[in-house]
């Protein structure tokens, strides 16, 4: 993928121009966290308990849904997602092995923060819970001089939820917009920019919608002398994975409003773009707080 000069007034059409040119055992609860890889291409997550080892990793989008895909060293009888109170997306298993889809609407709260719990139940008599968190991330894509953030956090800003994409240029900046690469008339969206790092902040529904479907994120920068443009797939990136014996909602109990975070938000400076304070899991605990 090579960088495209464009002329500086005819940023966002350029965006189209671009589309085009793109075309575990014993009686007492344990715990375990993730072994994750050092090597940047490894794209499952481990992690083990006991003799029981489980790998999580992103399969995809497929017929309008998201999948992530279980490996385990043991024979399973069963598996499926869950969140508290319920069972959540459509899950197929067979031998050592499970994939469970999502729905757009499902991504929304695991993209900005809600970990996936899983029910894994290996042949013999122990059974497992598992946490995943995964986040929104770039495909893996070459572009001259562009350098995105390995994964997107979502903060709320302005009231809503929304997936801050970031990342660098080679030279210094002036501006940054983002729109889906798309025919128009369809809506973009202004970041912001020092010195050669910019953000842009897409909102997440939009986004959630893209990952199912595969669509094109197209960001435009602007330096004094040029406009230059690229686009990415947003994904989903397992970037935890836990396992437990206990019940997962005693392991690892949904947040309360933290002080801290509360005395975050109630500073004037933070009262538009709560980014500050923390991602919009932890932070919407707070913001009906008295």
């Amino acid at each position: 993928m090579r960088l495209i000069p464009i002329v500086s007034t005819a940023a966002l059409a350029a965006l189209a121009a671009f589309a085009a040119f793109t075309s575990l055992t014993g009686c007492a609860a344990s715990t375990a966290t993730s072994d994750e890889s050092a090597s940047a291409s490894e794209a499952d997550v481990r992690a083990s308990s006991g003799g029981f080892r489980l790998t999580l990793a992103s399969s995809g989008p497929s017929a309008g849904r998201y999948g992530f895909t279980g490996n385990a060293n043991q024979s399973l009888d069963g598996a499926f997602a869950f969140v508290p109170d319920d069972e959540v997306g459509t899950t197929t298993f067979a031998a050592q092995h499970f994939t469970t889809t999502f729905a757009a609407t499902e991504l929304h709260a695991f993209a900005k923060g809600q970990p996936i719990f899983f029910s894994v139940d290996p042949a013999g008599p122990a059974s497992f819970a598992a946490r995943a968190d995964v986040r929104v991330a770039p495909v893996p894509s070459h572009g001259t001089g562009f350098q995105l953030d390995p994964t997107f956090q979502v903060f709320i800003v302005g009231g809503a939820e929304m997936v801050r994409v970031s990342g660098s240029f080679t030279s210094r900046l002036v501006g940054a917009t983002a729109a889906f690469i798309g025919p128009d008339p369809k809506p973009s969206w202004t970041g912001v920019v020092h010195g050669s790092t910019f953000h842009v902040d897409v909102p997440l529904d939009r986004v959630a919608v893209a990952v199912v479907g595969a669509a094109k994120l197209g960001i435009v920068v602007g330096t004094r002398y040029d406009d230059f443009s690229f686009a990415f797939t947003p994904t989903m990136k397992v970037t935890r994975l836990a396992l437990t014996t206990g019940d997962a909602y005693q392991v690892w109990p949904s947040p309360t409003c933290d002080a801290a975070i509360l005395a975050c938000l109630r500073a004037p400076a933070n009262a538009v773009d709560t980014s500050a304070c923390g991602d919009a899991f932890h932070v919407q605990g707070c913001l009906t707080h008295p």
